[in-house]
């Protein structure tokens, strides 16, 4: 008999305690934006509309696009690459495998390919094919139980697009063309298009299409058995040489969406095309979808866009779409403010309540860092330099004389003056932005893509392994006292008195000398990328992959602060009044009191630096996954494991050597039964085993 039965009845008043406890219920909780994403895919069943998005997993509209709800229950993986329909079932590519509806979105599950970022779907009868951009196709036979790579003839194996027509199936390739196969991906030749980077495809009648690298779309002809691709346009007008991301068809109707180039129209099977994009904004547009008489295009941080007039007029549909990629954040008194990637500014004055765009004057949708000056806000874009508001973010005026180029990456006012870290090193300005000067002409550095400051020192953070340069703002040139930091990449800066802190690729460093010398300050840190800081008072937060950590002993140790959180990484941190405001990939901003997090960390670090610990999942009951966090006193062997009432193995979770603090790992129960399971945690001589509730 199994040593894990016990009683039901106790097991469910020991869990039904643990979900309802007052610091259980503790979490973030996500604003009402802002609205809008950096969509990849879209698919239409029925009258449903599916939107995937980068970071913020699927998004699904039943009233043709005017409201949109999360649909993501049941996906490990957020970053979505691919969508299709397969009679009624949904499918979703992420870069880590696939996963498949059946009830139209509510919950997902694994379709046994794993591992590999999938590109694109395809069905023909009762075959599914899955392309990959580095490992080629695969087919399944039986609703995705198995795979079996199929590339006879395929010569090469980054696969972008998938198409279906007549029975035969089409494969567009990085660098080799368009290949064929008549006989469900067994063999496949290739077709007369060779040597061109093949994004997407279309049918149309007995047309394929096929959208290429540098603006050409060829139209395939079938003679005998042989496939033939012919050029039917070199270049856009308005948008020479732009990548053609999508096509879409819908009866007579072709259309093409661009790299920054808008949408295209064409009804005569692509002799003549029209520029139809009246009311979009200047982003990629990476997907086209038709939905009766309505269609949608899927745009790169500006969300999704609705015509209904044949793509003569668009209009912003993003209600419910929270989805945005928070690059930064800044307060200014009651107002917050958003920089996204893709999508502009925006404004709340309420705590995130309702947020508004506020980017009149910009000329990039893109917004790195913002920068408070008194009454003067900065803002630093990708492609379009500084610009500054003096009036709260309605308007917004380019400030860039001087600059060499209009890529800025980084911000930072001290006093009267204000840096700027661009692609050409950093710049100053002592005039609110209306000239800039390098700051020291005899050694730029370049790449800077954060800033900070400490004394009489600018500190700046490179970007691919770069590591620190400082500047002693007195005449002299940038030296590179980066002891500790070599070979990172320093996404931010945070000062507190003689700390200065580095948030890198490979986690938190800290120095107490103005960045003479660094030391990791990891201890409980469980995930290398620290992508952002912020301080209030003696705690010091960091915006991680897995949600936001805090330390409250300048960085000796860290605890997690995550629930509600954890699914989404954390590009931006700002503290407003008694709240810190988390910026995210795909789930706009968040916002938790500071008190809440910081008792909760404070009393959970006392107890986890002197002995071992196993806490209560979070959240649980769960559907379908949660969070189990432990403590390490000493640097020890881990194994955490999950069982179910039999005892039987069904998950281990940790299997290997990890140092002393604070630890925390994702259980994912898609795959399972709903009903009680147990996890167990082995280190060193210490086992404790916690129950928890799956319900389905």
């Amino acid at each position: 008999m199994s040593h894990f039965r016990t009683d039901v009845a106790l097991i469910l008043s020991v869990i039904t305690f643990a979900f309802f406890s007052p610091q259980s219920n503790a979490q973030w909780i996500q604003t009402n934006g802002p609205e809008g994403a950096w969509v990849r895919q879209l698919a239409v069943s029925g009258s449903n509309v599916l939107a995937g998005t980068w970071g913020g997993g699927v998004f699904l509209s039943t009233d043709k696009g005017n409201t949109w709800a999360t649909a993501n229950s049941g996906l490990t993986n957020l970053n979505i690459y691919s969508l299709a329909v397969s009679g009624t079932d949904m499918l979703a590519g992420t870069d880590s495998g696939a996963f498949v509806s059946t009830n139209n979105g509510k919950t997902w599950g694994e379709i046994g390919f794993t591992g590999s970022r999938v590109s694109s779907f395809a069905v023909v009868g009762t075959n599914l094919f899955i392309g990959t951009p580095f490992e080629g196709i695969f087919r399944s036979t039986n609703n995705g139980a198995t795979w079996v790579a199929v590339d006879s003839g395929l010569t090469n194996a980054s696969v972008n697009s998938l198409a279906v027509t007549g029975g035969n199936l089409f494969v567009g390739t990085n660098s080799s063309g368009v290949f064929a196969s008549i006989d469900t991906g067994r063999s496949w030749v290739q077709t007369s298009l060779t040597g061109t980077r093949v994004l997407c495809f279309a049918v149309n009648d007995t047309n394929l299409f096929a959208g290429t690298a540098g603006g050409i779309v060829y139209r395939f002809t079938k003679t005998g058995t042989t496939w033939r691709g012919s050029k039917i346009v070199v270049n856009f007008f308005g948008s020479p040489g732009a990548d053609i991301e999508c096509l879409s068809a819908s009866g007579a109707n072709l259309f093409a969406g661009l790299y920054g180039g808008g949408v295209y129209l064409s009804t005569n099977n692509g002799a003549v095309w029209t520029h139809v994009s009246a009311g979009l904004p200047p982003d990629i547009i990476y997907s086209l979808a038709v939905a009766g008489t309505e269609l949608f295009a899927a745009t790169a941080g500006g969300g999704v866009y609705r015509s209904s007039d044949i793509a003569t007029t668009w209009t912003e549909v993003n209600s419910g779409l929270r989805g945005t990629i928070v690059n930064t954040l800044s307060v200014n008194g009651t107002s917050l403010f958003a920089g996204t990637w893709g999508g502009g500014a925006f404004l709340s004055t309420n705590s995130g309540s309702i947020w508004a765009v506020v980017d009149s004057g910009f000329t990039s949708n893109t917004v790195f860092s913002f920068a408070q000056s008194g009454t003067n806000l900065f803002a630093a874009t990708y492609s379009g330099g500084v610009f500054r508001s003096t009036n709260d973010g309605t308007s917004w005026t380019a400030v860039n004389s001087g600059l060499l180029r209009p890529s800025v990456h980084a911000l930072m006012a001290n006093g009267s003056n204000l840096f700027a870290g661009t692609l050409d090193g950093v710049f100053v300005s002592t005039d609110k932005g209306s000239n800039w000067t390098p700051i020291d002409t005899s050694s730029r550095v370049p790449s800077i893509v954060s800033l900070g400051v400490s004394g009489n020192n600018v500190i700046a953070g490179l970007d691919e392994g770069g590591g620190v340069f400082r500047y002693a703002y007195s005449g002299t040139a940038w030296t590179k006292p980066d002891t500790g930091l070599s070979g990172t990449y320093v996404y931010t800066f945070a000062v507190s008195g003689s700390n200065v802190f580095a948030g890198t690729n490979v986690g938190v460093f800290r120095s107490t000398n103005n960045g003479t010398t660094w030391e990791a300050a990891n201890s409980g840190l469980s995930y290398s990328n620290a992508y952002s800081l912020a301080l209030h008072g003696s705690s010091l937060f960091a915006g991680t992959d897995i949600g936001v950590f805090l330390s409250t002993d300048n960085g000796t140790t860290w605890g997690a602060a995550n629930p509600g959180l954890a699914a989404y990484a954390v590009y931006s941190l700002v503290v407003e009044g008694t709240d810190l405001c988390a910026g995210t990939w795909g789930g706009g901003v968040f916002r938790r009191p500071l008190a809440e997090m910081i008792t909760g960390v404070r009393s959970s670090l006392t107890y986890m630096t002197g002995k071992f610990n196993l806490d209560q999942n979070y959240p649980n009951p769960f559907n379908p996954s949660t969070v189990i966090r432990y403590a390490l006193p000493q640097r020890s062997h881990v194994t955490l494991t999950v069982f179910n009432t039999l005892g039987q193995l069904v998950a281990i979770l940790v299997k290997d050597e990890e140092q002393a603090g604070a630890h925390e790992t994702k259980f994912d129960g898609s795959s399972l039964a709903g009903g009680i399971y147990f996890y167990r945690l082995s280190a060193g001589s210490f086992v404790k085993t916690m129950k928890c509730l799956l319900m389905k």
